[in-house]
């Protein structure tokens, strides 16, 4: 490729750095917004990522899920802190829970995205913010949608329909993937 190919390479991917930045900033008001308009194809929210009981200790998998099946889709948002009726209830008790409060929690939830979906798809198409709402901290994941297939553990593959995320068996997977990613 020639210097100029290569420049072109170089703004091509600014220009795409510079997209997903936008893509990240939201404020307050956009949360807010998010949590009034209720579950959706592309809003989710979770009460916690680590686990409160021995039953819950499947939080960060589900978190990841959640991730998986908005980036084979349009994207979107899995909003940490607010429970399934949309009502905030904060994260103050799991940054109780760990050393490093928010910092640590943003470590669990970088180290569940990695571990689940990969490395380059955690870093490279997901952003993660602490926002307060109602007095309570919040965690907003946004996921920017894939262009390739984001299996969860590197088998499964999980998708939204409607407000819900759904496992495909292994032949709908197959059939899925070939309908949308050729």
């Amino acid at each position: 490729m020639g210097q100029s190919g290569r420049e072109l390479v170089y703004i091509a991917e600014v220009f795409q750095s510079w997209l997903f930045n936008q893509f990240v900033s939201s404020s307050k008001q956009d949360t807010r917004g998010l949590i009034e308009k209720g579950r959706s194809k592309t809003v989710e929210f979770e009460e916690h990522l680590l686990p409160d009981t021995e039953s819950d200790a499947l939080a960060k998998e589900r978190v990841a899920q959640h991730v998986a099946a908005f980036a084979i889709a349009a994207g979107g948002h899995l909003i940490i802190g607010v429970d399934k009726d949309g009502n905030v209830q904060g994260l103050e008790k799991d940054f109780k829970s760990i050393t490093k409060g928010q910092e640590g929690f943003k470590k669990q939830l970088e180290n569940a995205l990695t571990e689940h979906l990969g490395e380059t798809f955690a870093t490279q198409k997901t952003g993660v913010q602490f926002e307060t709402l109602s007095e309570k901290s919040v965690c907003v994941v946004k996921v920017e949608p894939s262009d390739e297939p984001i299996e969860f553990s590197g088998d499964e593959l999980f998708v939204r329909k409607d407000s819900d995320t759904k496992q495909l068996s292994s032949s709908d997977s197959e059939e899925y993937v070939k309908r949308h990613f050729g």
